[in-house]
């Protein structure tokens, strides 16, 4: 139910709030295709010995739109040795359902220090293959080429949420060490979030400023995180999961407000709204309408409790006992909750 509730939220919102384009001017903060040779010549990682690959920098703009937000990623990777030519497979997922989720203008090429000049070779886009990874979700695969111990390799695309709010996790820390990681934020004043860090070691970058248009009002504000050399990702036994431990930074959606001009009405989505949307998703709702199949025996149980209190407790430790995880870390129930009953499996909220 809470990934139904999840998804569901985001796609009201979207119907309730006509989705606009944002700002396209959004520019990298690093110059695309331009690669040091003092990069090139690079032979380790500086401060985590023994790598075998590490990210020069990650740099990520955010520009939260009317009805959209439009995220701008710009990746450079060293290869320092031959098991760190694994880097060169890179996978972009992303949340087709309903269109929620969109991928575009993606560059990536392999850079090489040849005799003392730079060459490069880029990925050709008909080697950009998407496919579906199930119902909900899709994903961009590609392999740069020529890539060797001393390549850097780097990439760019557009990610576009078409929901009035989204605003991804700033991912800090990777599988392997990242030298530099920036974030720039351009928030408007439409959307309010509860910013939620976890983050070890000082801020390179932490700054604010008013951000304004072309007629001098303020629309929102303009945010810059930056940090750098962290360590690699490792997974330790009997630690919790992968989302708990990374270095990262969260935006939880407080509060949206957007004013229509024409009328200055302000819309708001309210649980009724919510509600509506929910027993009329594919999913979800209908299924409730439909006869149910109880070889548990589970609503004679209940029914025999004398209190609600009762009642909730006995479903609650009945669901969690009898039904496993799957192993999958996905928002959305993939058969809906009626077979993910039946098979007695379950999949994972992905926070």
């Amino acid at each position: 139910m809470k990934e139904a509730l999840l998804m569901l939220f985001f796609v009201l919102i979207s119907v309730c709030v006509k989705a606009q384009t944002p700002d396209s001017s959004i520019s990298r903060t690093q110059p695309y295709g331009k690669v040091d040779i003092a990069d090139l010549k690079l032979t380790a990682c500086d401060f985590e010995k023994g790598a075998n690959a590490m990210v020069l920098f990650d740099k990520t703009d955010v520009n939260t739109g009317f009805g959209s937000t439009a995220v701008v990623r710009h990746v450079r990777i060293k290869i320092l040795t031959t098991k760190g030519t694994d880097e060169a497979n890179v996978t972009i997922g992303y949340v087709s359902r309903h269109g929620l989720e969109s991928v575009g203008d993606i560059e990536a090429e392999t850079a090489n220090l040849e005799n003392g000049k730079v060459s490069y070779v880029k990925v050709d886009k008909a080697q950009f293959f998407k496919q579906a990874a199930d119902k909900n979700t899709k994903k961009i695969t590609f392999t740069f080429p020529q890539v060797k111990v001393g390549s850097v390799i780097e990439y760019a695309y557009k990610l576009t949420f078409d929901f009035a709010g989204a605003f991804p996790d700033w991912e800090i820390q990777q599988d392997i060490p990242v030298k530099y990681c920036e974030l720039n934020a351009s928030i408007r004043t439409d959307y309010s979030y509860k910013i939620i860090p976890k983050i070890s070691g000082d801020y390179v970058k932490n700054t604010q400023e008013r951000w304004i248009n072309s007629s001098g009002d303020t629309i929102g504000a303009k945010f810059t995180w930056a940090l750098k050399n962290i360590n690699s990702f490792r997974d330790e036994p009997y630690s919790t999961s992968r989302k708990d431990n990374l270095q990262r930074m969260r935006f939880i959606l407080s509060a949206i407000k957007y004013s229509l001009k024409s009328n200055m009405r302000t819309l708001d989505m309210n649980w009724w709204q919510l509600r509506h949307a929910i027993v009329t998703d594919d999913d979800f709702g209908p299924q409730l309408r439909q006869t149910l199949v109880d070889p548990d025996k589970m609503l004679t149980t209940v029914k025999a409790f004398g209190t609600d209190e009762e009642k909730v407790s006995y479903i609650f430790n009945k669901i969690k006992n009898d039904v496993k995880w799957n192993g999958e870390n996905e928002w959305f129930t993939r058969d809906g909750v009626k077979k993910a009953w039946d098979k007695k499996t379950r999949q994972q909220y992905r926070n």
